[in-house]
């Protein structure tokens, strides 16, 4: 009997073995070394957007360096490899904005409303540096948090209205956050969360293949994005960017 292919459960068993894999090293060194721990969660994240880039692109760390001003260190940094470095050893680089494709922060947890904050800020400052160049060609940022002990998606949204400059997040298995320029049921650019069973990290790497791979087609979309219906039917909460007063409100489906 033939099995049948299923993109769906493709999608969640990526988020599902980088919670085993995590969960593998938690088991062996406790939580006694969480550097270490936080090192590894950024290792194999990378190790999984890895698998899907475009050739022309690589996944690593480091800083961007701009003029006289330089990034934080940031956690995930995807370049173009035909741009030139100022500085490379193994998966560490120095680089100009004009390299930057992409740039990701990675948390184990992120619970608190000033945490939250506090991440994102350090995540838009770094996502504005990173797009002053002149060079053609994408640029996308976001923020993967791990583990996700109560729903947080309205202070999410409250803070990337804050910030700016921020794409996607992927908080938890199910918690999937995405920025839209003019979405057709707001109207105005605005930041919207789903609720997305085990399918968060799936649409979080899904939406940087989208975004750095050029010419794909309606046939690509519909593997990476796999939802029946798409993930439209699955959306909780809103907040729209251009207001200065704009409140978190939740979808009438």
């Amino acid at each position: 009997m033939p099995i049948e292919r299923n993109f769906v459960k493709y999608w969640q068993s990526l988020g599902k073995d980088l919670e085993a894999t995590k969960d593998r090293v938690r088991n062996l060194i406790g939580d006694s070394h969480w550097l270490t721990e936080g090192t590894y969660k950024e290792i194999i994240l990378r190790n999984t957007i890895e698998h899907h880039l475009p050739e022309n692109l690589k996944i690593c760390t480091g800083f961007v360096c701009s003029g006289e001003c330089i990034s934080t260190q940031i956690d995930l940094l995807i370049i173009d490899k035909s741009a030139f470095t100022l500085f490379k050893e193994g998966n560490f680089v120095i680089v100009t904005p004009s390299a930057v494709r992409a740039i990701i922060e990675v948390k184990t947890t992120l619970d608190s409303p000033s945490d939250i904050q506090k991440t994102l800020t350090k995540l838009a400052e770094n996502s504005t540096l990173s797009q002053d160049r002149l060079a053609p060609g994408p640029f996308w940022a976001g923020l993967f948090v791990f583990e996700s002990k109560v729903d947080r998606q309205k202070e999410l949204l409250r803070a990337l209205k804050r910030t700016k400059s921020v794409h996607c997040v992927s908080y938890g298995l199910n918690t999937f956050i995405r920025f839209w320029d003019n979405h057709p049921n707001v109207g105005e650019p605005c930041w919207i969360s789903y609720r997305l069973s085990n399918l968060a990290a799936g649409y979080f790497i899904g939406n940087i293949i989208a975004k750095l791979t050029p010419n794909m087609d309606i046939e690509d979309g519909s593997v990476i994005f796999p939802i029946e219906d798409t993930k439209e039917t699955k959306r909780e909460f809103y907040i729209k960017a251009r207001e200065c007063q704009a409140s978190v409100k939740r979808f009438r489906n």
